[in-house]
């Protein structure tokens, strides 16, 4: 659950630095490259995710945990919040179904069909468009006053905007941030992002038709004009924004040279991968910073005596420790998470000897309180027991946190 929320929220703030740079960068940069800013709430958000480790090899039994009935019992502590985050989700949901097929009602299928874009469309007509409607079997969708009464040349710039959408996977990519918004369905933030991203969209498409077709800016124009304006909730399956003005405006800028938009591509890209980057290593650095956690660790090998060790830890980080042992080299990771409820934590383990792993067990564990596991071969027979305490890092024993304070 942490890290689902430290996921939302680092993909939230990459949607406020798209924001906040997506309208100069249009400006400096052209639309194509600008568009590119949108990758970044998802690479921030990836960056909080961390392998899990390796699956267990050998049988990883629970010795002394809280109960699992109590462990459950503690994701009911707020009741009412988990139904009302599905109901929600299940709102978008069905809205953006009855969308789609209300949409898929006013189509009026012909017999023809179009190479578009490398692929095979069936064509419609429809109170709304043009537009390309669908995931898979997609239907290229022209108003039937219009196509009556375009000439040639317009159709090709009409079509060429649709195909820009395909080859550019616009419609899956609205699918993914329309269900990331949906995940948040409360945040306002998100749906406004989502709305500008398809705004984007359609300039990035413009910016590729009169790249396709240059000098054409001002009977583009008119032909935009000329589209009946239709936006739908399920616009993740049809290209209906049509920010009218915006787009327009747009079309007045000088356009860019071959060599500015690679370059414009680059820096952006660049400038994408380089926040990412910083991101995931802040996510991975060791800062210095006071450890969240006191782990007091016994590990026993078989009938042998227990080794122990007591080790400061901040929350979501893996830390390793080494010993050995007869049976060889023993390496124990661990990773502790806040639970539940305040006095919860959440404990991943990976336990490898020589190099080779025997288990990765989960267990939920009371601060303060003994809590292990033990790991067997497949006959039954114990391999090594754990014991772990976890303190709070205030509560550690003075000479541990004495230490930490030294190192730093």
């Amino acid at each position: 659950m942490a890290l689902l929320i430290e996921a939302m929220l680092l993909f939230n703030l990459g949607l406020i630095v798209v924001l906040l740079l997506r309208r100069p960068s249009q400006q400096l940069l052209g639309a194509r490259a600008s568009y590119g800013w949108w990758a970044l709430p998802w690479l921030l958000a990836g960056t909080a995710l961390t392998p899990t480790p390796l699956a267990p090899l050998l049988e990883v039994g629970i010795v002394a945990a809280p109960p699992m009935a109590q462990a459950a019992a503690t994701a009911t502590s707020i009741p009412w919040l988990l139904p009302l985050w599905g109901a929600g989700l299940l709102c978008c949901l069905v809205l953006a179904l009855r969308s789609i097929l209300q949409l898929r009602a006013q189509l009026k299928p012909t017999t023809q069909t179009i190479e578009l874009a490398g692929q095979r469309l069936r064509v419609a007509h429809a109170d709304f468009g043009p537009a390309v409607f669908g995931l898979w079997r997609a239907w290229l969708v022209m108003p039937e006053a219009t196509a009556a009464t375009l000439d040639a040349h317009d159709q090709r710039l009409a079509l060429a905007h649709e195909g820009a959408h395909l080859r550019r996977r616009d419609l899956p990519q609205r699918l993914a941030l329309y269900l990331a918004c949906s995940l948040q369905w409360w945040n306002p933030l998100a749906w406004y992002a989502y709305a500008r991203m398809l705004e984007d969209q359609e300039l990035a498409c413009d910016e590729c038709v009169l790249s396709r077709y240059p000098g054409e800016a001002r009977r583009y124009a008119a032909l935009l004009a000329r589209d009946p304006l239709s936006v739908s909730t399920a616009s993740f399956v049809c290209s209906l924004q049509h920010p009218l003005i915006r787009r327009v405006h747009m079309l007045k800028r000088h356009p860019l040279s071959a060599s500015h938009r690679l370059a414009s591509l680059a820096l952006v890209a660049s400038a994408v991968l380089a926040m990412g980057a910083m991101a995931w290593a802040e996510q991975g650095a060791d800062s210095g910073d006071t450890p969240d956690y006191y782990l007091a660790l016994s590990l026993r090998a078989g009938d042998a005596t227990a080794q122990s060790v007591g080790i400061g830890g901040r929350e979501g980080e893996w830390m390793h420790t080494e010993s050995e042992h007869p049976d060889g080299k023993i390496k124990l990771g661990y990773r502790v998470q806040a639970g539940p409820q305040a006095d919860l934590v959440m404990i991943e383990l990976s336990i490898e000897q020589n190099d080779q792993a025997l288990g990765s067990p989960t267990l939920m564990a009371k601060l303060r309180e003994s809590a292990g596991v033990s790991i067997s071969d497949r006959a039954g027979n114990p391999l090594y027991t754990t014991d772990i305490v976890v303190l709070p890092w205030a509560e550690a024993p003075a000479a541990a946190r004495t230490q930490w304070t030294a190192q730093d």
